[in-house]
């Protein structure tokens, strides 16, 4: 299972009808999953939300 699809279905309310286009072709190409660290509350809660997801990101940025 990738990861766009695990994401999909836990978090469909966030998604607007194009955002769920680019999941859909997400779902079936092999894409990395790379997230971006700021070092705030809102990258900090999205990594805390792909935790709790079991979702492990194939890189995470951070630039100071």
């Amino acid at each position: 299972m990738t990861w766009a699809e695990l994401l999909t279905p836990k978090c469909s309310g966030l998604f607007d009808s194009h955002s769920r286009e680019v999941i859909n072709t997400l779902a079936t190409a092999p894409v990395p999953l790379i997230a971006s660290f700021g070092g705030g509350l809102n990258s900090s809660a999205g990594l805390v939300l792909l935790y709790k997801l079991s979702v492990r990101p194939d890189a995470i940025l951070f630039a100071d």
